[in-house]
């Protein structure tokens, strides 16, 4: 779902109340805390302040949210759908 969400290309904020016990129960793939291209918070009022932030969003956190987009999502784009559909289907009237 976040795979979708990067082609937005709108600000993502990771609102992680309970982040230790999450990595601890289930785990994640890469390093949280240093990848997600965005700020953590624990509390709605540190989810508000970092909202509150704005255009400050992308000096802070624009080059992480190109680099967690390019590692997780190098292939998706607006039209990805379609050109698999388009793919698919020329493949199929071949044969």
């Amino acid at each position: 779902m976040l795979n979708t969400f990067l082609d937005t290309n709108k600000p993502i904020y990771f609102f992680c109340y309970d982040l230790e016990k999450y990595l601890t129960l289930r785990g994640v793939y890469f390093d949280f805390t240093k990848e997600v291209p965005g700020p953590l918070v624990d509390s709605a009022a540190a989810l508000f302040n970092e909202i509150g932030q704005g255009d400050q969003y992308w000096q802070t956190y624009g080059e992480k949210y190109q680099a967690f987009k390019q590692k997780f999502a190098p292939h998706d784009g607006k039209h990805t759908a379609d050109i698999v559909y388009q793919t698919f289907f020329s493949m199929v009237n071949k044969h």
